[in-house]
Parts: structure tokens; sequence; C-alpha cells
């Protein structure tokens, strides 16, 4: 089976969890806070609840007759207006009135209704913010006994430690095994157990220890649950800079699978930034992987690498684009795994960041599109995540999908929403054929007035086949944030 991870639009009664939440004071100095966007995309008001569960916690013990805990009373009921965007900044405070706190959100609309939310989780430093974002994770998409996950870049060596995140969905509680497989492909250790509260979250910080990994060395990581049925999420972050990245379970390399930016450049403010390649074979076979390169606005056929991968073997390949590809600037990244399309051991993704002056890095997740972020014609991508707020500026990335370059430019129209569902701007595009194009501060570029509020970015493919994303990047850090794109439902 080939899991996908999306958002269920038509469950009986939607939920979405952000497992990354906090306001807390961390390790190195860190000091984290959480933001959310909610989304209705309806043309009615819809009822949504949220609700802050800390780590440690289970919610059925508010619901089993016994005096309630403290932390059952934070919830609470929100009405969006149709097409509303609302943002909640610091929500564990202005929400809740909490502090000192990390664990989950939890947010529900009526029955029969449904939204999008997207939160960003930051480390607040003296010179601005270095933070990841994330969808809201339906609960319909958690792992059972049955459906192992896989996290190709959860060790990545030395000055970076990896905390890992457990939710339990199935209200029995969640008990899973943790393994790490090495660039040599063997396990550090036997599994190791790992268990969460039902209906509750547990955080297992410096994870790399207890599964066998060295502070400087390389891998991946395995879950596989035992009892449960669980939203598994791994953290990493750069002890020096304190910046985080989010890495979601891996999606397998069965079929045709594109990261739509690799890069090797130099950028605004500064900036440098190069892309590493995790692989990963989950599997006791060797496996024949084949990478293609394209650069985004070079009218060329793609570079072709092919590999083979060792049984377990956890790979890394720094700045890829230039080390196995000989190539600068931004390119497109297609891969495969040779075989059956039933055979889902090949797991790939990747982190592009910056390298300060000290040797920190920061940077963000750029995962494989999944089957829910690409659009054909008359398909529309929304992109939840991005403001208007002047210290930060949205670069909007687009990748045409096609095989090999043609003649003919793929077309997409590009409109931006406000915070009441009202469209501010729209314009059409050219796409590089195979190829792909970063429209940088977006927002500046097209005059939009300066504000906090929310904003929705919608791209409609006219011609080809269309992928997107958007980089939410701190100018005074100049940390990005990748803000997935999703399909929105047909109206």
């Amino acid at each position: 089976m080939v899991q996908e991870w999306g958002v269920v639009r038509a469950s009986l009664r939607q939920q979405l969890v952000l497992p990354g939440a906090g306001r807390t004071a961390g390790a190195f100095g860190s000091n984290w806070a959480t933001d959310m966007t909610l989304y209705n995309p309806s043309d009615s008001p819809t009822q949504t609840e949220v609700r802050f569960l800390p780590n440690g916690a289970s919610l059925r013990s508010c619901f089993l007759g016994a005096p309630p805990a403290p932390f059952c009373s934070a919830v609470a009921q929100l009405t969006l207006a149709p097409r509303e965007i609302r943002l909640v900044p610091d929500v564990l405070s202005s929400l809740f009135g909490l502090d000192n706190q990390t664990g989950a959100l939890y947010v529900t609309p009526a029955i029969g209704s449904a939204v999008n939310v997207t939160s960003r989780t930051y480390n607040k430093a003296s010179n601005g913010t270095y933070g990841f974002t994330m969808n809201g994770i339906d609960v319909f998409t958690a792992a059972g006994p049955r459906f192992p996950l896989t996290f190709s870049g959860a060790f990545e060596g030395s000055n970076f430690r990896t905390n890992v995140m457990l939710t339990d969905v199935s209200g029995r509680g969640t008990e899973v095994a943790a393994t790490a497989a090495s660039p040599n492909g063997t396990s550090a250790t036997e599994a190791v157990t790992l268990s969460g509260p039902a209906s509750g979250q547990t955080q297992i910080n410096g994870v790399a220890p207890m599964v066998g990994i060295s502070p400087a060395d390389t891998g991946a990581l395995i879950i596989r649950p035992n009892k449960g049925e669980t939203l598994a999420s791994v953290f990493v972050v750069d002890n020096r800079t304190n910046d985080p990245t989010f890495f979601p379970p891996d999606i397998p390399a069965s079929v045709m699978r594109v990261i739509p930016a690799i890069g090797h450049l130099d950028g605004a403010n500064g900036s440098k930034f190069r892309s590493d390649l995790y692989l990963f074979n989950n599997s006791a076979q060797a496996k024949t992987l084949t990478l293609q390169a394209k650069l985004w606005d070079v009218p060329e056929n793609p570079s072709t690498l092919q590999f083979t991968l060792l049984p377990f073997e956890a790979r890394v390949i720094r700045d890829v684009l230039l080390t196995a590809f000989g190539k600068t600037g931004i390119a497109r990244l297609r891969f495969t795994a040779q075989g059956s399309t039933n055979d889902t051991s090949v797991r790939v993704t990747s982190r592009t960041y910056t390298i300060d002056p000290s040797g920190g890095t920061y940077g963000f997740l750029m995962p494989p599109l999944n089957s829910f972020q690409s659009g054909g014609p008359g398909d529309t991508l929304e992109i939840l995540g991005a403001t208007l707020d002047p210290r930060f500026r949205t670069n909007l990335g687009l990748v045409d999908l096609t095989g090999f370059p043609g003649p003919k430019l793929a077309r997409a129209k590009i409109e931006i929403i406000n915070d009441e569902g009202k469209s501010l701007d729209s314009f059409e595009v050219g796409i590089p054929s195979a190829g792909g194009m970063q429209i940088n501060d977006l927002f500046h570029g097209r005059s939009l007035p300066e504000s906090t509020k929310p904003v929705l970015i919608r791209v409609t493919t006219i011609d080809g086949m269309i992928g997107a994303y958007a980089a939410f990047v701190d100018n005074g850090t100049n940390d990005p944030a990748y803000v997935a794109a999703n399909l929105a439902s047909r109206e």
C-alpha cells in the first residue's frame, strides 16, 4: 500500500492535529512560540473547536467523570466567517493564556464542515525568528501496526539534535518500536520501545543515543507501530542556530516522484543556499534508484544518475546539485526506484539551507510532492501560511512536472486572497517546460499593502502539470520556512 499524507475533507467529522505546538524555553537558549492560521473554504460560517493538549496528558481523562485536570479547559470555540482566513499569533498565550507548555493542537470543525489549518513554530532570536511550518495532519492518515514509518533525514550528524513526537489517535495509547539505519546498512541497536498516552502525545527529546546513533552519525529512523494508531513527527534542530526542520514520514519512490527544487546558489541578504538529499532503502535487498536533475531555467535534457542502495542503507548526498550533477542554480529533481509499484521500500527527501559564518545552518524541508500537491488544467493549489507582514518575504516556487522539455510553456493563474476571502491581486505566468521559476518577494513585487494579516495564495493550472510551494522567509535571519501547496476541492 502506498500511503500519502493529505487532508480527508469528506470524513464524518474532520479532526486535524498540529503536533509541534508550544510556548516555552528550550535547549541551547531557545525560546519557542507557535502561530496558527485557519481558513474556512466554505460560503457558510463554520464553528471550529481548537484544543491544546500538553505532552504526556491524555484527552480521555477529561471525559471519564473524574475531576478534570487543568489542561482540560484549554479549549476554544471559534466561529469562522465564510471564506475567512484567521491568524492566531502565539496561540498558546493568546487563545489559552498558557506559558511554559509544549504539546499538540487539535482542530475540529462542526460535523459536515471542513477547515484548513497551518502552524508556524519558531525560536525567537535577537535578530528575528527561526522556524518551520506544518499543515494540519488528518487523524485518518495515522499509521497502525502494519504500516511502518520512515524518516530518511532524521539524523544529520554533528551539532544537530533529533526530537520525536508520537500522537495517539486511537484512544488506546500508542506503542512503537524505533530503530535507526546507518550509512552501511546496519541497525545501531535493537529496537527501542517508545510509548504515548491514550488520546495524547509524548515528546522524546534527543532520540539519537536511544537508538544507538553517535553525535557524528547520520542515518534514518524507522518507527514501527505495535499498538494504537500513531501520528509520528520528527524535528531536527541545529544546535548552533536553534533552527528546526520538521520531517513528516517519508513517501515511497515506487512511482516517479518530484522534489520541486534543489539548489546551489546565492540568495538575497547574503544567503548561500545548498540542498542535501537523504535516501533510505528499507529492504533486505539492494535497490536501484534513478535520479534526474533538470535546471529550472535551462532548456536541457535532464541529467541522469543511477546507483544502488545497499540493504537498509541510509545515505546522505551533501550539496547534491553540485556534488552529484556538477550543476549550480536551481533544479527540479525527479526520482524513482526500479521494480514494482507495490515495492515501497525506497524513500527520498531533502533539506535546503544556508550556512552562517559560525558554520550553523538554517533552512527548510523540501520533500517530494505527494498526490495532493500538483494539478493539471483546471486544478487549483492553495498555499496557506503566508502573511503581508513586512518583517517577512514570501517567495513562490512553480514547477512544470512534464518529464522532458518541449516547446510549449506551462501556464498558471496566480491569485492572492485576503483574510476576508476577497481577491487582492491576480496575474498569469508562463513556466519553462520541465523547468521552474521562483517569484521572489511576491507581495512587495505586486505592490500589495503591508500588514500583519494572513493571505491565501492560489495557483490554478491553465496548461501543463504544475507543482507549487512557498518559502516564507524572515528578513532578519534569512530563515526560510517551507509552506506546502495542497489541491483545493472543486466547487
